[in-house]
């Protein structure tokens, strides 16, 4: 990890704000001037990536603001929080804080005792830094937390925005003429206060380490897509398919969605979900749904871009991990029920796949690694 200055700033302490001072705040807030943000750098994007060595788990600190939104908070935490559950070591630490190190009031009225304040921070050991707001959250510029987001940047720590939280990036210029997400009801006092952020339509984003997010399911996507970029994607996956567990095989097509693949290739995967333990080959699946191999091939390249053979073998091993993880099956009859000719096999392509042997997922143990 790189050495970096611990955060110094000496601030005035701002107490976190109350339930009756928001709407004060929020109808003055619009003519107070704003501090010049600094440049984007975009130097940043080319420094070390996130802690990876193998004994140390990355450092993410949440920065709880008054009347935060607790589902957005608890969703991305708990993408962090599962993928430890997933593997055999601590991926990440969580830890929180709030402006002044006192307990902080959630948009639920609950108040939770923090880790510490953000002048207490050092970034010498911070990875991923996180900005909760929420509806009632005031966007009220606050020193200390811009020159700490400033300095993660230079540093090129992660950085996200959670709710109206982007508003806090935004302003300590961390997004530069990047688009950012922010919920709806804030896109207009944000336009007033920071006419130059160019905001996106989308959900969430994630770019140029950092991300940003309107909502709480929002947060948990923007968490999993970082999830990917900062490990792998099969990692993302082994998180999606706990916490989503509505949605079939992570990022491969949903049911609910498929109106918008063609049915010819909707043909084909049911078929392939049909025939998880007798697999079949492409020259099959063209004789059945009178294909040709080559466009077959096309369509999934296409419209789902990646191969038939892989989307298969993912289908097989997403099923093979609901079984380990809901059933007492032993693993050499799921190898069997996911249409693999040996344990052997079968492990080493789950392994490939998952970053863990199916045996791992089968010890109490390993679940129970606390962030």
């Amino acid at each position: 990890m790189m050495n970096r200055p611990p955060f110094t700033t000496s601030p005035t302490q701002v107490p976190v704000q109350t339930h009756t001072q928001v709407a004060t705040q929020v109808a003055t807030q619009v003519a107070t001037p704003l501090p010049t943000t600094v440049p984007f750098n975009r130097n940043a994007a080319m420094a070390p990536p996130l802690n990876t060595k193998a004994d140390v788990p990355a450092r993410a600190v949440f920065v709880l603001l008054d009347n935060f939104s607790m589902v957005s908070f608890t969703g991305a935490a708990d993408v962090l929080v599962t993928a430890n559950l997933t593997r055999t070591r601590e991926l990440f630490k969580v830890e929180t804080c709030s402006l002044n190190g006192q307990k902080v009031c959630s948009d639920l009225g609950v108040e939770l005792a923090v880790d510490r304040s953000i002048y207490g921070l050092d970034l010498n050991n911070v990875d991923l830094l996180v900005v909760c707001g929420g509806y009632r959250t005031p966007m009220r510029s606050h020193e200390g937390l811009r020159k700490l987001l400033q300095q993660c940047q230079l540093e090129g720590i992660w950085t996200g925005g959670l709710w109206n939280g982007a508003f806090y990036l935004a302003d300590a210029g961390v997004f530069g003429d990047e688009p950012f997400a922010i919920h709806p009801d804030s896109r207009v006092l944000l336009q007033e206060q920071l006419p130059a952020c160019q905001l996106s339509q989308k959900s969430f984003t994630v770019a140029d380490r950092s991300f940003s997010c309107i909502s709480p399911d929002a947060a948990i996507h923007a968490t999993l897509e970082l999830l990917e970029q900062l490990h792998s994607r099969p990692l993302k996956h082994a998180v999606n398919e706990i916490l989503l567990s509505n949605i079939e095989h992570n990022d491969l097509p949903l049911r609910g969605a498929r109106g918008v693949l063609p049915q010819a290739l909707i043909q084909v995967i049911e078929l392939m979900e049909n025939n998880i333990e007798e697999v079949l080959e492409l020259t099959e699946i063209s004789r059945y749904t009178g294909m040709s191999r080559r466009q077959v091939e096309r369509l999934f390249n296409r419209y789902l871009n990646t191969s038939p053979a892989k989307y298969y073998l993912e289908l097989r091993l997403a099923r093979a991990r609901q079984l380990l993880t809901k059933t007492n099956y032993s693993v050499s009859e799921i190898a069997v029920a996911s249409g693999f000719s040996s344990t052997t096999h079968f492990s080493r392509s789950f392994k490939l796949h998952f970053g863990v042997a199916p045996s791992h997922l089968r010890w109490p143990s390993h679940r129970n690694l606390s962030a």
